[in-house]
């Protein structure tokens, strides 16, 4: 199969990982795959390191209609140069001269649309002739989104489905990093971008909480950069808790970080449509506490390989950090619970093997 991706996005988000890794799966498994990407996303040194190709010479992202007509163009010679079977397009902009380049092509190509952002989509009648009529099929990434489709009449049952992602399976480290092989503290750990949508201030006030209740027996270390950093820092400051709390900043290494941990944690209070740190969480074999936003409440069962709170919410999440904290045999428990959801959900293969079925199915159905 001959499967070309489009991912117009800027930034290396859950959105440009979740393709750009199925890029990768489809090309290890013999399929002939290619990237569209945007000249200037910063999602392109991570494809490169993918060595999938990719062309950065096609701007779908403009609202001009004559320079998305002048980039149709250039589209629909790739499509005919590759022989294109699908396209799968990741994102909405220049939706409809995606079409035009595939009926400008000559091929017989199908054009899948995977939606996997917070913006549901309109139900005017603009919207339903787009996803009804010019869309072959719909990949979404939860369950809630698929039934938002099928309420709002966007599209037909056969023709979308829900496919939440996975990661590639990481191998275990038989011990934490020596700097914390020795410790008594129980150490949990956050990874993201530190932006407010994240919640992080809701994990900062757990661990004063906590403190405040004399748990002391914990460490929580912050991995990754963003905008919110210096606001999180004076709030650690605020709360005396800069002997509990340490920013890493970008971790190059995340299975080194992951293994490094006891609990995880993802505080978010919207986003995570698609959850890549929950498969990682899984995948390392770690509890997690979680807050119920989007995928979260999807991919992981509550009380089973995590313990999910309200978002906005730092006295149910210092709970969940409490109960996990004074309990090594449950976090034991609650750890393998989720390397064993990875392993039978969230590898790559499943990933895979679902997106090429669904392929499969449209083209045998059109």
């Amino acid at each position: 199969m001959k499967i070309l991706h489009i991912i117009n996005v800027r930034w290396w988000n859950a959105c440009a990982y979740y393709a750009a890794i199925l890029a990768k799966i489809q090309q290890d498994k013999q399929e002939n795959v290619y990237i569209i990407v945007n000249k200037n996303s910063k999602a392109i040194p991570e494809i490169k390191k993918l060595n999938v190709p990719f062309y950065d010479n096609i701007n779908l992202d403009t609202d001009n209609p004559f320079l998305l007509f002048i980039e149709s163009l250039k589209l629909a010679k790739l499509i005919k140069k590759h022989k294109i079977d699908i396209v799968n397009a990741h994102r909405g902009e220049g939706f409809l001269f995606i079409r035009l380049a595939i009926w400008l092509s000559g091929n017989k190509c199908y054009l899948i649309r995977t939606r996997g952002d917070q913006r549901f989509p309109s139900k005017n009648i603009f919207s339903k002739i787009q996803n009804k009529y010019l869309t072959d099929g719909h990949i979404v990434t939860t369950k809630k989104l698929e039934n938002y489709y099928l309420k709002t009449n966007l599209c037909k049952s056969d023709k979308i489905i829900t496919i939440y992602g996975g990661t590639e399976d990481i191998k275990p480290y038989k011990k934490k990093p020596a700097s914390l092989h020795n410790s008594n503290k129980v150490i949990i750990g956050i990874l993201g971008r530190l932006y407010k949508v994240k919640g992080h201030q809701y994990l900062i006030e757990s661990a004063k909480y906590l403190k405040d209740k004399g748990i002391d027996n914990f460490q929580i270390l912050i991995a990754g950069t963003g905008e919110e950093r210096k606001n999180l820092e004076n709030l650690v400051q605020r709360y005396n808790l800069s002997d509990k709390i340490k920013f890493l900043g970008f971790v190059e290494d995340r299975n080194a970080f992951l293994h490094s941990l006891d609990i995880a944690v993802i505080s978010s209070i919207g986003s995570e449509m698609i959850c890549r740190v929950g498969f990682e969480y899984m995948c390392a074999g770690l509890p997690i506490v979680a807050t119920k936003v989007n995928s979260i409440a999807e991919i992981m069962q509550d009380n089973y390989n995590a313990i999910l709170v309200k978002p906005n919410d730092s006295e149910q999440l210092t709970k969940a950090l409490s109960k996990l904290i004074s309990s090594k045999e449950l976090r034991n428990r609650m750890g393998k619970h989720s390397r064993k959801i990875f392993l039978t959900y969230y590898q790559v293969m499943n990933f895979y093997q679902s997106t090429k079925n669904f392929y499969e199915a449209i083209r045998q159905k059109f």
